[in-house]
């Protein structure tokens, strides 16, 4: 299994699944049909024109001010779909900081979505020109304003988009027509999160390690200034993410600029831990110079992006080789810094976040081809690699805490440390910090997708929140209970959005509390329930890996996968 398609089976990790062809259609067959473009040619990817004629729809025209945007109504839903957030970040503004788009009177198409940005192995429907968002709303008209919700696409900073059938609104806002959707782009990989402070020019550049950050406060500026103009209200707005969207929405309060954009955050996954020393991403820089033959950034400013994208594998030399990185001036330099300074700067804010019971078994769906013994060698070839680049003494933590773990089968027990690591214990960790001072919810999500053995594995909570009964169903789970988890997941995050409180048919689940850390359980046969310190001798047991916890651990399950082929 070579790099290449390594990092295409991370991508089709989160986007593809596996269910019973003989019982249920497959992912294949539901893709063919929610992306017919004979039924709907406005999912095609391009650019929106200019409208010079007065031959449009005055009740989907929106004012805003970089235009008025025209956009489509659906049988219980509307949606405006490509509008521009940012000026093209091209040219002599590649890799600098977003600019806001100027103010016009013109009135554009907002029928297409835009191009994806360029990304790991998919070279279709991208470009460099990436800063748009889409807009989606039921077509009921309300006096009262809504609630916004706005979605921030995962990937690994590396791939996807706001375009992607999984993150497409339509599902979740015909169910849901008392609030507004926004999914956004923003530059992922080489293009947003990389450090120049060695290159010479790259003073200019200072920014550059968290470009894709910057590029969602940018789009949260324009949401804020003009979603009321699509019935939103301005003053209630949460930003929600999984995996690096995750990483992203608990990482933005960091960020002085993000003051006063939202109201509350959901992580699913990942918290700030999820981000990179800059010391640990220089070989990238470097690689990229030695490819492109660049010298200074007055080179690399330069070079087509197309000369950059071929060169993605090299650049790369990894499978997930991009994050926002820690450079000191934008995030802390440290995972524990950024620990005592996200207490004060979520502060005001309502946040719920959590984790799925078995994040670390992605590796284990059937895309993978991993039987259990299969899985069990990978896991065992993964904590070794652990072991062998970590300090002796932060082994032996994991060492003992492996020992006493309460599952029977070793990487089982193995498994489940690389799921408190990397996502339980950072979540504990932050909520720790903000419980005493604010309102902080903690979860774990047990709900399974495609496989028993994959379980409740890393993004299956995406298909639960989006509330895809369909893609469900190609998986394997088209039952009533799987039906209903997906409507009560979706509602609690709803519910959660417009009043800071997640709730369900009335009932009120509890708070992260010093007192009793209780965590709220979503579960398939019991339903959603709260569990008092659920995680916390796990968080004591296993705090001195918290530095490790994203730099090392996850990239032992990259480096470890061609082994288990």
């Amino acid at each position: 299994m070579n790099l290449k398609t390594l990092s295409i089976a991370f991508c089709i990790v989160i986007l593809a699944g596996c269910g019973n062809a003989q019982k249920n259609p497959s992912f294949e067959e539901l893709s063919a049909i929610k992306n017919d473009k004979t039924t709907h040619p406005e999912l095609n990817r391009g650019t929106n024109k200019e409208i010079t004629t007065a031959d449009y729809n005055n009740e989907l025209a929106v004012k805003c001010a970089n235009g008025i945007f025209v956009g489509k109504e659906y049988a219980d839903y509307r949606a405006w779909r490509g509008i521009p957030f940012a000026q093209a970040p091209v040219g002599e503004l590649r890799w600098k900081a977003p600019v806001a788009p100027e103010n016009s009177d013109k009135v554009y198409e907002a029928y297409t979505f835009a191009k994806k940005p360029i990304q790991f192995f998919d070279n279709e429907d991208v470009s460099e020109d990436c800063l748009y968002l889409n807009v989606y709303t039921s077509g009921e008209k309300t006096d009262e304003k809504k609630p916004v919700m706005v979605w921030i696409h995962g990937g690994g900073f590396l791939h996807e988009s706001a375009s992607d059938e999984l993150y497409r609104g339509e599902d979740f806002i015909s169910n849901n027509p008392d609030v507004i959707l926004v999914t956004i782009e923003y530059r992922l990989g080489a293009f947003g999160f990389i450090c120049f402070e060695d290159v010479p020019g790259g003073e200019n550049y200072k920014d550059s390690g968290v470009l894709g950050l910057l590029d969602q406060i940018c789009a949260l500026k324009w949401v804020k200034g003009n979603i009321e103009a699509f019935g939103g209200d301005s003053s209630n707005i949460t930003i929600f993410g999984e995996s690096a969207g995750s990483v992203s929405c608990t990482s933005l309060p960091l960020f002085a600029a993000s003051k006063g954009l939202f109201n509350r955050l959901i992580g699913q996954s990942c918290c700030p831990n999820g981000t990179f020393p800059k010391e640990s991403r220089k070989f990238v820089t470097e690689t990229l110079l030695r490819v492109t033959g660049s010298k200074t950034m007055e080179d690399l400013v330069k070079v087509p992006s197309d000369s950059i994208y071929v060169h993605y594998v090299e650049i790369a030399g990894g499978a997930n080789p991009f994050a926002p990185i820690r450079d000191g001036v934008n995030l802390p330099l440290t995972v524990e810094e950024s620990v005592a300074k996200w207490k004060d700067s979520v502060k005001g804010l309502d946040v719920m976040m959590g984790y799925t019971q078995h994040e670390a078994r992605y590796c284990l769906s059937t895309w993978m081809g991993l039987n259990e013994e299969q899985g069990e060698k990978f896991f065992a070839n993964s904590y070794k690699l652990v072991k062998d680049i970590t300090p002796a003494e932060i082994a032996a933590v994991s060492d003992e805490y492996i020992k006493n773990c309460p599952e029977e089968k070793e990487w089982e027990r193995i498994e489940r440390m690389f799921t408190i690591v990397d996502f339980a214990m950072p979540a504990g960790v932050y909520a720790n910090s903000y419980c005493a001072d604010g309102n902080v919810y903690l979860y774990m999500l047990a709900l399974p997708s495609q496989t028993d053995l994959a379980g409740s594995f890393h993004s299956c909570d995406v298909e639960y929140v989006f509330n895809h009964k369909d893609r469900l169903a190609a998986y394997g789970r088209d039952d009533e209970l799987t039906h209903q988890r997906c409507d009560e997941v979706q509602r609690l995050w709803v519910n959660f959005a417009k009043t800071g409180v997640p709730s369900l048919d009335g009932k009120e689940f509890k708070k992260y509390e010093p007192q009793d850390k209780s965590v709220i359980v979503i579960d398939r046969e019991n339903g959603i329930y709260n569990v008092d310190h659920l995680i916390d001798k796990d968080v004591e047991a296993l705090k001195p890996l918290l530095p490790y916890s994203h730099q090392y651990l996850m990239e032992s399950f990259a480096l470890n996968m061609e082994k288990a082929q």
